[in-house]
């Protein structure tokens, strides 16, 4: 489980999702971060990040379902993350 509640962190988040969306994909899905706000859940969202050609982000907006496609800098976050090696700076600080 990963949570924060550093404002930086969570907009480094938001800014791996590519503006670019995607067609559907059918690969499935290895991860997902949920976002609050006030302890309301405001956005769950799923990824893949294993398969490179599969890479993307998938979340309801407004009533939508969109996909988005992964940036690498994304993937390799997310990866290293699962994998517990330390990748942010100072003040980005995640709690496991």
């Amino acid at each position: 489980m990963l949570t924060t509640t550093e404002s930086n962190a969570i907009r480094k988040l938001i800014d791996f999702v590519d503006e670019k969306t995607t067609d559907e994909f059918k690969c499935g899905y290895d991860g997902n971060l949920t976002f609050y706000s006030n302890g309301r859940e405001i956005l769950p969202v799923v990824f893949n990040i294993k398969e490179a050609d599969c890479r993307h982000f998938l979340f309801e907006l407004d009533g939508k379902i969109d996909q988005y496609k992964m940036s690498n800098e994304a993937a390799d976050f997310l990866g290293n993350l699962e994998n517990g090696k330390s990748v942010l700076r100072k003040q980005e600080v995640f709690f496991f």
